[in-house]
């Protein structure tokens, strides 16, 4: 910060800048060239030179800003969070952006990234995420003599297959109680096996198309007719209910990218994921 009092120009992101007036460049001339009092031509170049350093000082301090993530601004924050693996969503503010980029993940569990999710979704569905881990929750057979079992059905249905070591919810009475949430793999989970599968896991997420069909069109009625359809604005004082114009946040393709960077941002090294757009994904 600068001393006080300020001698202006003052910046309020640093130190005392050099040049401040051509008191300031004078300072630095040989001192035969301070000697004449009347020189038009010496006053007219330090007039110059110090317009132009101050012009200087201050594209200085705005490069050194924007290189800053805490005081970045406009596209250099948003270069300075791609940098972090965060990236910044249609219609959220700057500091919002600035404070998630900066943000220090959970530790990287499967509860941590279900959060992670549910964050992102949360402004347009109460619909949880799903998640399932391929090695423990994919389709197994069995001969008929195991105590576990999975099925495939044929409806649409969101029924976990019977593997009592998994805990799934809605199974919690021959669980002893306990149950994992939002840990339904929905049926046989068919999985190319390999002699290494590695590890690799799930997401379900409902269908959020309906995020683009929420919009108002506006009509012309030049003509004058009594139109049935549209986008009615009023001034507050109608009997009847008008629309309110408002601005949507995101479109579906820019949820599910807004989901990806998420967990691309949390997961674990080497783990390999698929995300299941679910339409049979409703409660």
């Amino acid at each position: 910060m600068p001393t006080l009092p300020l001698t202006l120009p003052a910046p309020i992101d640093g130190g005392e800048v050099p040049v401040r007036s051509t008191s300031d460049v004078a300072a630095a001339e040989p001192r035969f060239v301070q000697q004449a009092a009347a020189a038009p031509v010496r006053d007219a170049i330090r007039t110059a030179l110090t317009a132009m350093f101050r012009w200087y000082q201050r594209a200085a301090r705005y490069a050194a800003a924007q290189s800053d993530i805490l005081r970045a601004t406009d596209i250099y924050l948003d270069g300075l969070g791609q940098d972090l693996q965060a990236f910044k969503q249609l219609g959220e503010d700057e500091e919002g952006y600035r404070t998630r980029a900066l943000s220090v993940p959970d530790v990287v569990t499967p509860e941590a990234v279900l959060a992670a999710v549910g964050d992102v979704l949360a402004p347009y569905t109460d619909v949880l995420p799903q998640y399932a881990e391929c090695v423990l929750d994919q389709w197994f057979l069995e001969d008929g003599t195991a105590t576990w079992s999975s099925h495939v059905w044929n409806r649409n249905n969101d029924h976990a297959p019977n593997y009592p070591d998994r805990l799934y919810a809605d199974q919690e009475d021959v669980n002893g109680g306990y149950a994992r949430p939002q840990s339904n793999p929905a049926g046989a989970l068919p999985m190319l096996q390999t002699s290494t599968p590695g590890r690799e896991f799930i997401f379900r997420i409902p269908d959020l198309a309906n995020v683009d069909n929420n919009v108002a069109y506006a009509f012309s009625d030049a003509a004058g007719t009594d139109a049935l359809f549209g986008l009615f604005v009023g001034d507050g004082t109608e009997a009847v209910d008008m629309t309110f114009v408002f601005s949507t946040a995101e479109t579906e393709d820019a949820i599910y990218a807004a989901v990806i960077n998420a967990v691309e941002r949390i997961k674990p090294h080497g783990t390999r994921w698929t995300l299941y757009v679910d339409p049979n994904l409703t409660a």
